[in-house]
């Protein structure tokens, strides 16, 4: 959403939506709206009023200046949960191709030994069928 410089109500929703985030799956309006509301240290109803952007709503110098500082510090916290989230990842990804790795490795190992005749039977001393006498 382009922002217009000459209407701040309309900046102010979009401050007031950004807060909300993340939302997680089921998440209400009314509860976005209230997480919106603690995160920028509005009253729910000012929020709400952004949040709709009823026609009566009047917005200060004062107040859009420090909802425009709490957009970088909101933009900034959203980059540090990325960050977290690229980094659990890239670990995540990587446990699963040490696995895999491992997997194949022993897989092969398995392969190898029975093409050489020394499967689980032969490990025992001789085919199984040998044992039963």
């Amino acid at each position: 959403m382009a922002l217009n410089a000459t209407d701040p109500p309309s900046e102010m929703q979009a401050i007031v939506r950004l807060a909300a985030e993340p939302r997680p799956a089921g998440d209400s309006t009314k509860g976005a709206i209230g997480r919106a509301a603690r995160a920028l240290k509005l009253t729910y109803r000012r929020a709400y009023a952004f949040w709709y952007l009823s026609e009566r709503v009047r917005v200060t110098a004062e107040e859009a200046d420090r909802l425009r500082a709490e957009r970088e510090r909101l933009h900034l916290l959203r980059l540090e949960r990325l960050r977290h989230e690229i980094a659990v990842t890239e670990r995540l990804l990587a446990e699963a191709r040490q696995r895999d790795a491992v997997a194949q490795a022993a897989a092969e190992a398995g392969a190898a030994l029975d093409r050489r005749g020394g499967g689980p039977g032969r490990a025992l001393g001789g085919p199984l069928s040998d044992c039963a006498a």
